[in-house]
């Protein structure tokens, strides 16, 4: 046997030891050690493997916490969609009962004139005409008894005409129906074809702002501060009325109540609330000027609860957003809580602080999410209803996903966020998460373009309604 060099110590050995691990050759004497040196190592490699198991248990955890979370989201989505659902079922049962009733309304009068007829004819065939001892007495009777039978019997001829109407309002709120309103399966946003077509223009509207549907009839409701009006528009986008009161300047938000068949409008200038039914007449006005509880300032943007009568109204420069009962009630506030009252913030820790809102413009509510135009941050915020800051979306900026003022924002049903970009002249879209889909619209170029986004409302079909204030119209996309 030929003699090898330690790798080791350098020594030359007759019996030389040969490393499987390391390949490596040695003497006995470092043979040993070297062999003591792998049990050292194992510690090392134990460690290694402790660290790894460690970063596999967080990599699991991590794992379930995000299917967990998964898994809720799934859960509230659908229990969000079963219960606009049954919102829908309430609004569409609602809908009928309101045409059943206006029926039953016509239906009962000409029952009763019938009857009274009836029975006057009667009396006067079998007893009072022959009591007549005048024959022009008796064809003046006659004549009387035959108006009145012809005037209940036109009155049938014109609610026959009129049950054709009450059938169609049916189909209306039957899917089937071809209402301007109608729905369908759901936003395709990033694929739809958005044209934009003017549907409205100066000669109508003065300054446009903020947009509502009064969902009985199909109306759209249009705020016009420009001149002082409220603009009422047909599914067909004629004119059917203009509202005006004298003590109203400049109408801004609006929000269309439903249940009580009533109209909300924010008055900038007059700092308070006015409310209308649907033929235009007054019913109430609410808030003052002041920075108080149910006090506003230079209110903007208004929306209801989609489940209940409380209404959420920005507040523009106390930089809140007010919760009020449909009386003007004060019940809570996102921002600061006003002036002379217990604390600053109405909600808990968890919730914002008054350096969160900026002049917020705009609000819009769902079932589990308030949604905040806070336009002097050049952010959209999302809030829950305990106040819980959830998602902060955008920043300044002339890229796509940031703001420049965002004076307007939308909710659809399927949670899509549509925001008018109002400083970039352009309508933003985001998904349900914030994620940005599209954008509608470009300021200072060729073809299309808005001067300042002032009002968005989305139809059931997915249709978007803008109107822009400095160019006088309302476009339909």
């Amino acid at each position: 046997m030929r003699d090898e060099i330690c790798r080791s110590c350098g020594e030359v050995c007759e019996y030389i030891n040969k490393c499987k691990h390391c390949k490596r050759r040695f003497c006995d004497d470092c043979w040993t050690s070297h062999v003591n040196d792998l049990k050292d190592e194992l510690g090392n490699i134990n460690g290694d493997l402790e660290t790894s198991s460690t970063r596999f248990e967080e990599k699991i955890i991590n794992f379930e916490s995000k299917a967990n979370e998964t898994v809720e989201f799934i859960n509230r989505d659908i229990e969000a969609q079963i219960t606009e659902l049954n919102k829908k079922r309430d609004n569409q049962i609602k809908k009928v009962e309101h045409i059943i009733a206006t029926g039953e309304t016509s239906v009962d009068d000409i029952r009763q004139r019938m009857e009274k007829t009836q029975m006057e004819i009667k009396e006067h065939k079998e007893v009072q005409y022959d009591t007549l001892s005048d024959n022009e007495e008796k064809v003046k009777t006659f004549l009387d008894l035959q108006q009145k039978a012809a005037e209940i019997m036109a009155a049938v001829t014109i609610w026959e005409s009129e049950l054709n109407d009450f059938e169609r309002d049916l189909r209306k709120v039957n899917k089937r129906g071809k209402s301007f309103m109608k729905e369908k399966t759901g936003p395709s946003y990033k694929r739809k074809n958005f044209t934009p077509k003017i549907i409205v223009t100066r000669d109508i509207v003065q300054r446009p702002s903020a947009l509502a549907v009064d969902s009985w009839r199909d109306n759209i409701i249009v705020t016009c501060p420009g001149s002082g009006r409220i603009v009422i528009l047909d599914r067909k986008f004629k004119l059917v009325r203009k509202i005006r009161h004298q003590e109203m300047m400049a109408p801004q938000g609006v929000a269309f109540l439903q249940e009580h068949d009533e109209i909300y409008v924010t008055d900038k200038w007059k700092h308070c609330i006015f409310v209308f039914n649907h033929n235009g007449e007054l019913v109430r006005r609410m808030c003052e000027k002041g920075h108080r509880e149910s006090e506003l300032c230079s209110p903007e943007g208004i929306a209801f609860h989609p489940e209940r009568s409380v209404l959420y109204v920005a507040d523009t420069e106390n930089n809140r957003i007010q919760i009020l009962e449909r009386d003007g009630t004060y019940l809570d506030s996102i921002g600061p809580k006003g002036k002379n009252t217990r604390g600053t913030v109405r909600f808990r820790k968890t919730g914002p602080t008054a350096s969160q809102l900026n002049q917020p413009t705009d609000v819009a509510v769902t079932i589990t999410r308030v949604a905040i135009a806070d336009s002097g941050n050049h952010k959209i915020k999302i809030f829950n209803h305990d106040g819980q800051i959830l998602q902060s979306i955008g920043g300044i900026g002339t890229a796509k996903g940031l703001f420049r003022s965002p004076e307007v924002l939308k909710i659809d049903a399927k949670g899509y966020i549509i925001v008018g970009d109002a400083g970039n002249g352009r309508v933003q879209i985001f998904s349900p998460e914030g994620e940005f889909l599209r954008v509608l619209g470009v300021k200072k170029t060729q073809g299309h373009k808005f001067a300042w986004v002032s009002g968005l409302f989305v139809t059931n079909n997915y249709n978007i309604l803008v109107s822009d204030s400095k160019n006088n119209f309302v476009y339909l996309f």
